[in-house]
């Protein structure tokens, strides 16, 4: 016998199998298996399952029965509420950073945020996968920025690596291949943003140099390869120019060095710059056996007759040919090499020629000079009278204008310049110019002035006169045994006051020009 139950009760399925094989009222095993399921009101299942083993009989069954059907509907209703499932709640999104496995994430409404972010006004940068990049250099769009152990990025900073210095600016991308001013400094960012440090830099024309800090050389010397340099305003370094300082004038040749120990020609003038680059202004210059003189402006003198007025002491008269050599008066003796007691003139006309450097045969200057009698006499007025080797018949030394055209028989820039005051005389020899003038000697006691010396110089600061006497053996000191005018018997080289000279001349006087 086989009886099977099916009971369904406020959504309960119970499910009761009875098997007896030899009597009816033996106890009968019963396997019970209750599910519950009820539906929400958002249509969400929620599904518990509870599976109870049991052992009953049949009366506890039917008690079980009688239980269930005396339930009332209050009972049933409380039943089904409490078998009501409870839908979960929505999780909160993530947010702000996050570190996972050694790396730092930074979420954002849930989501991790990739790429350059300003957070808290910090600028980090994270990659495809959120992480972020901590001592990374990231090229974009055409820059590069770099964000520092901390992440953070490097903002208006400097950066040092690989033996060299990069700035970041103020937006994070590296300077490249630009300028740099701070501190009252110029700095250079080349290419791949690395500094330029000990360097040159060529642009617009010019050269600049940047120096070991990075600094550029602005109004600035630099020395290097056994030359000099200047960088000016604005760091361009002096080409081709001069520079003015310090009482001196220096040259920056094409290449930019400064010329030392060298000649510079331009405008028709030669100029020298000396050991240390200053420009020789108003100074005597000696080489190749030869002297020169460097006047105002710097400018060689040539071709022309100068006084340098006081420079190292000189005060005379002097001659620059086209080449600059520097020629001055010589002296000559009217007793040697040629003994020519009554030569005076003619020894002092070869002085005043010497400055050009132009020299006659002295011997024949002296005995062919126009006399006013005897076998030279050649019928100039103002000749000289008497032997100017023995003196017969001397009354006289030859007179300015017979002495100036002999004169110009050598050179023709011989003239007289009689008559004009001490002052004027002075003026002239200042100017470049000797002048040969008629005086009296240590000899000449009767006071006739029938003496020729040679003004050479002129002091003005102590108004005193350089004068060369040919009354003399030798440029030095060989006494003229004086026979009454001991007052004139100076030496042949000597500086005579202004006042001396003015009681003995009577302005009969040469010069040349």
């Amino acid at each position: 016998m086989a009886i099977a139950t099916l009971a369904v009760a406020v959504g309960t399925l119970s499910i009761s199998q009875g098997v007896n094989a030899d009597t009816a009222d033996s106890t009968v095993n019963t396997t019970s298996v209750t599910v519950a399921s009820q539906k929400s009101h958002d249509q969400t299942t929620d599904v518990a399952t509870e599976i109870t083993p049991a052992t009953q009989n049949t009366s506890e069954t039917a008690k079980q029965e009688d239980q269930a059907k005396s339930t009332t509907p209050a009972d049933q209703q409380s039943l089904v509420a409490s078998k009501v499932a409870v839908a979960p709640q929505a999780a909160t999104p993530q947010s702000g950073w996050q570190t996972d496995n050694g790396s730092s994430y930074y979420y954002k409404d849930g989501q991790k945020v990739t790429g350059q972010q300003n957070i808290n006004g910090k600028n980090y940068y994270f990659n495809d996968q959120g992480q972020q990049q901590k001592n990374y250099f990231l090229n974009q769009s055409n820059h590069t920025y770099y964000f520092q152990a901390d992440g953070t990025r490097l903002d208006d900073g400097f950066y040092n690596n690989w033996g060299h210095t990069y700035y970041f600016q103020k937006d994070g991308t590296r300077l490249d291949n630009g300028f740099y001013n701070n501190w009252g400094h110029t700095y250079y960012f080349g290419q791949g943003g690395v500094r330029l440090d000990d360097g040159f830099y060529n642009n617009w024309g010019h050269t600049y140099y940047f120096q070991k800090d990075g600094s550029r050389l602005d109004n600035g010397f630099y020395n290097n390869w056994g030359h000099t340099y200047y960088f000016g305003q604005g760091g361009v370094r002096l080409d081709d120019g001069f520079y003015n300082n310090w009482g001196h004038t220096y040259y920056f040749q094409k290449d930019g060095s400064r010329l030392d120990n060298g000649f510079y020609n331009n405008w028709g003038h030669t100029y020298y710059f000396g050991n240390d680059g200053a420009r020789w202004d108003n100074r005597w210059y000696s080489n190749w056996g030869h002297k020169y003189y460097f006047g105002q402006g710097g400018a060689l003198t040539t071709n022309t007759f100068f006084n340098t007025l006081g420079v190292d002491g000189d005060y005379d008269a002097h001659w620059a040919d086209g080449s600059g050599i520097v020629s001055d008066v010589h002296y000559f003796s009217q007793y040697t090499p040629v003994f020519a007691p009554w030569g005076c003139a003619g020894a002092s006309l070869a002085m005043l020629l010497s400055i050009k450097n132009v020299y006659p045969n002295l011997y024949d200057l002296i005995h062919n000079e126009p006399n006013v009698y005897g076998s030279r006499n050649q019928g100039w007025n103002g000749g000289q009278s008497g032997d100017v080797t023995t003196g017969a018949g001397f009354n006289h030394v030859i007179q300015p204008n017979a002495l100036s055209s002999y004169g110009q028989k050598f050179y023709g820039g011989i003239r007289d310049i009689s008559y004009v005051n001490l002052s004027k005389i002075a003026q002239i020899v200042q100017s470049g110019h000797p002048v040969l003038y008629y005086g009296w000697s240590a000899y000449d006691a009767g006071g006739n002035r029938n003496h020729c010396k040679v003004i050479l110089g002129y002091n003005a600061h102590n108004n005193t006169f350089h004068v060369y006497d040919p009354l003399y053996g030798y440029k030095g000191r060989w006494t003229a045994h004086s026979t009454g005018g001991n007052a004139y018997d100076l030496g042949n080289n000597a500086w005579v006051p202004a006042w001396h000279i003015q009681g003995e001349m009577n302005g009969q006087a040469l010069s040349i020009y």
